[in-house]
């Protein structure tokens, strides 16, 4: 513990002493009269006639930790708060529509956003300036911390018509319906085409990704183009889609020794990453590398995507068995410090023969080749090119190497753990972990995703509605749209695995949740609150499908699925709707709508039915499981039951084996004559590809 952290724990705590988010309970310590989001607090603004400052970030947020160090540690900066302002802290992945609806108005206002979000409001909640990390000086053109306390505080006290005007113009512009007008050709090949020109004209030919500067994974834009190179073999889309694969997997951005993704880097070619690993993006790249290995039949993908499952279940995971937020960049309050290595630690640790091996081939230098002498692993020179050794016998030492690493390194003090559980982005990690099974047949993922799903499903209110997160007990937030969606998407997922039928009656109860609770008539779009919700201004329609698929989206998804395996709810024909209401938005930024051009690839797609009477996991499962099919709908039941469960699902209806296993392709409802083996099966899929 550092002089820093005895003086700022010898402080009597705050009121976020007893929040149940980690990322609040870090600043329970500060000197600031801080306060959490709720009725307390919004009541002394009003009833004081003060400005809120409210800043929002997250536990694994590098810089939010900076600015706690540099400015709520220290006493003079929270004396101007704690005098001037009512001081609210909210934690972002706890509270997503705050989030959502204060970043939108410092992006209006500065052109900008990210976190740490430090906004001003009126005492109606109303932003009126605001910006992201202050430091505690002037430093350059930004504005030192104390100086912009002073200055809002000033115009609050004398310039309040102003500061109202600001108010009112940021308040009607935040409010403002952002769906663009549907193009005239609507949802057909013309947006789809449309989209991928945009894309590729944003697309880095050298070094994958989009843009040449910072580079994010943008995990549902790269889903879409794998779905749309399945769809109709463009190479356009194949190309982009495996050049930013290899680059992501060849980077600093992949944890080359403890396996998984961090949440992105701060240069083009992938190599130094900011080192948060994030529980949305392992999860969204693992299931995305397992179906690329799939797709295009690539060993590499798989092993990726199982290296990104191990970060998961090992980095992530609760004891209770769901998932946990993330992992902090800093250790012993350095970025990296867990993740980077000197020259010598590497000698040391490998010995200097195979050390040289190891260092050529993950780039390191004796100088260093990030920052302070320290070492980003990445993979600089592939094995078959390593001078002196074999690629054989390079792939055995990189192999002993990477395992002798990894041993060394969890003798370091590890990054923070944020152990909140959040149901949208367990929802992503249980889709995750059941395309792993898919593609490797190893129940040890599926036994995984089952008891994330039960945890979540297992912690709902008195009404059977799911929360929104959970630590140590409720968190006392309603899900959203997207944690009912994401979940009920997994839960189709895991259907299709174990062909329980418990898994589908619930997803079915999550989709008719989502009418009931969501669906905005007026708009033709399903809101991401529902009534149980706060409502504040601008908390209305989320589609931006960027860093995860947005409950719009999801939802489009599952009300797809559903009518495919027969159901005729409203959902599907909703899900229509608001993809046609969406056409224009997708057509103007194809990069932020990922997930709702694969709804429409999905919308598209000629239907195609896979009915198994089989145990689940059987020989015509594990057969089918060889392709890469996203929009196949897939159902069964074992010899002896199909029956009861075609009382349960329509498309099982007419199915029978005589007792034995048997599988039905079928497409516009026709069916072809059931098949017996798996080669059988295999001969009948690949046909349907080919003609596809």
């Amino acid at each position: 513990m550092t002089d820093k952290d005895r003086t700022s724990e010898s402080r009597p705590p705050n009121r976020l002493i007893d929040c149940a988010s980690p990322y609040l309970r870090q600043h329970a310590h500060n000197p600031v009269d801080w306060y959490p989001w709720g009725p307390e607090a919004l009541h002394k603004a009003r009833e004081a006639d003060k400005p809120i400052l409210l800043s929002i970030g997250y536990s694994a947020c590098h810089w939010c930790h900076v600015m706690e160090r540099e400015c709520f540690e220290d006493p003079e900066i929270a004396r101007l708060m704690n005098e001037n302002f009512v001081n609210i802290k909210v934690d972002r992945e706890e509270r997503p529509d705050l989030d959502r609806v204060y970043m939108r108005a410092v992006q209006m206002m500065t052109g900008s956003g990210g976190w740490p979000l430090t906004v001003f409001l009126t005492p109606e909640l109303v932003p009126f300036y605001g910006g992201t990390y202050f430091p505690p000086e002037d430093r350059g053109e930004r504005p030192g911390f104390p100086r912009v306390l002073r200055s809002v505080r000033e115009a609050w006290d004398n310039r309040r018509e102003d500061v109202s005007a600001t108010a009112g113009d940021v308040r009607e512009a935040v409010s403002e319906e952002l769906v663009p007008p549907a193009p005239e050709d609507g949802l057909g090949p013309a947006l789809l085409e449309s989209a991928l020109r945009e894309i590729a004209s944003r697309f880095d030919l050298k070094a994958g990704g989009l843009g040449t500067g910072q580079k994010f994974p943008q995990s549902p834009v790269l889903d879409w183009l794998l779905r749309l190179w399945h769809a109709t073999g463009d190479e356009r889309a194949r190309l982009m889609l495996t050049m930013t694969l290899d680059n992501m997997q060849a980077g600093g951005f992949c944890d080359q020794v403890g396996g998984g993704f961090h949440r992105y880097a701060v240069d083009r070619w992938w190599r130094v990453p900011h080192f948060e690993k994030m529980l949305y993006d392992n999860a969204q790249l693992a299931a995305l590398y397992a179906d690329a290995s799939r797709a295009f039949d690539r060993p590499d993908y798989l092993q990726t995507a199982r290296a990104a499952a191990r970060c998961m279940l090992e980095e992530l995971r609760h004891p209770d068995g769901a998932f946990c937020c993330a992992r902090d960049a800093d250790s012993e309050g350095i970025e990296g410090r867990y993740y980077a290595w000197t020259w010598r630690e590497l000698m040391d640790c490998l010995g200097r023969e195979k050390g040289a091996v190891v260092a050529r081939h993950f780039g390191a230098t004796r100088e260093g080749n990030w920052e302070e002498g320290l070492n980003v692993l990445y993979r600089a020179v592939p094995p078959d090119q390593l001078e002196g050794v074999s690629e054989d016998e390079a792939r055995e030492i990189i192999a002993e190497a990477s395992e002798l690493l990894l041993q060394r390194r969890r003798r370091r003090v590890p990054p923070a753990l944020d152990e909140k559980v959040l149901t949208d982005w367990n929802g992503l990690a249980v889709s995750a972990l059941t395309r792993l099974y898919r593609a490797t047949a190893e129940t040890d993922y599926l036994q995984a995703a089952l008891q994330a799903a039960a945890f979540v499903l297992g912690n709902t209110d008195r009404e059977g509605r799911l929360g929104h997160a959970w630590r140590d007990g409720p968190c006392g937030v309603p899900a959203f749209l997207a944690d009912c969606a994401l979940m009920a998407g997994a839960l189709l997922d895991l259907y299709e695995c174990t062909f329980e039928l418990d898994h589908l009656s619930q997803a079915r109860r999550l989709a008719a949740r989502m009418v009931e609770d969501f669906w905005d008539e007026d708009r033709g779009l399903l809101r991401e609150i529902g009534p149980a919700h706060e409502k504040i201004m601008g908390t209305g329609t989320d589609l931006n499908d960027e860093p995860v698929p947005s409950g719009a989206s999801a939802a489009c998804h599952v009300f797809l699925r559903l009518r495919a395996l027969g159901y005729e709810e409203s959902g599907a024909g909703l899900a229509e709707q608001m993809l046609e209401r969406t056409a224009g938005l997708m057509e103007r930024s194809p990069t932020a709508t990922g997930n709702l051009l694969s709804a429409v690839l999905r919308r598209m797609a000629e239907p195609h039915e896979l009915v198994l009477i089989e145990p689940p996991a059987g020989a015509l499962s594990k057969a089918a499981d060889r392709h890469y099919m996203p929009h196949l709908a897939r159902a069964g039941a074992a010899p002896g039951q199909v029956q009861q469960a075609a009382a349960e699902v329509p498309i099982l209806q007419g199915k029978e084996a005589a007792g034995r296993p048997a599988a039905y392709l079928c497409s516009g409802g026709a069916c072809q004559r059931p098949v017996h083996s798996p080669e059988q099966l295999l001969e009948q899929l690949a046909a349907l590809l080919s003609d596809s």
